[in-house]
């Protein structure tokens, strides 16, 4: 049973070097504050890491969610039912202005997806390794709020087959494998015209190995 995905390792690494300094520099660090501090940070930072295209679980639930989950239970606990209702009433409300900026943020992605596919080819022939992971897992396109067309699916099965055509060896197997299932769901997809319903989670897997291609560390370590 996977409890926790990479995407929520990397949620909790940046929450831990946010956190962290406030237990060195602050003596307020302890009961509910405690309990604020962890539901406010879940919430926010897997928020930003969910919107970047990465998909952070934790029990196959969204670690956004989890922290949501954190900070109605201390609303409640510290308010009553008053607290629970505002909090409630200001979720609603905080959830649709980051619907709002959460679609124009991948508009804004989708609509450069196609100049940075390009950049990506440039860099191939460049042969800047890092650039290039870079740019593909910037143009792989993920969408989290917006309606997933076919003319989408096109674009990532183009990159798909741009990755198996040029960069297939430095895939690990599993990742060749899923990269060739994947461009032929998204054919499928195509020929169906968009009259079913793909599942995110396939294209989301793949955008996380695309994350740690695209990592200069994992160069230095190689």
């Amino acid at each position: 049973m996977i409890i926790f995905n990479t995407a929520a390792l990397i949620t909790l690494i940046i929450s831990a070097i946010i956190v962290a300094p406030l237990y060195y520099f602050f003596d307020f660090m302890e009961g509910s504050t405690e309990t604020w501090i962890f539901g406010a940070t879940g919430f926010v930072i897997g928020g930003i890491v969910e919107m970047s295209g990465l998909k952070p679980r934790l029990f196959f639930i969204p670690v956004w969610l989890v922290g949501i989950a954190i900070l109605i239970f201390q609303f409640f606990d510290s308010f009553g039912w008053l607290g629970l209702g505002l909090s409630l009433g200001s979720l609603v409300l905080l959830g649709l202005l980051l619907g709002i900026y959460g679609y124009r943020i991948e508009k804004s992605e989708w609509a450069n997806a196609t100049e940075t596919f390009e950049s990506a080819k440039v860099a191939l022939l460049e042969e800047d390794r890092i650039l290039l992971w870079q740019r593909l897992f910037s143009t792989f396109f993920v969408p989290g709020i917006m309606n997933f067309k076919p003319a989408m699916a096109a674009h990532d099965e183009a990159v798909l087959a741009f990755v198996l055509e040029h960069l297939g060896e430095e895939l690990s197997e599993e990742g060749l494998e899923q990269a060739q299932a994947l461009q032929k769901y998204l054919h499928s997809f195509q020929q169906a015209e968009g009259k079913f319903d793909l599942k995110i989670d396939r294209l989301s897997e793949f955008k996380e190995q695309l994350a740690e291609l695209a990592d200069p560390t994992q160069e230095d370590e190689a």
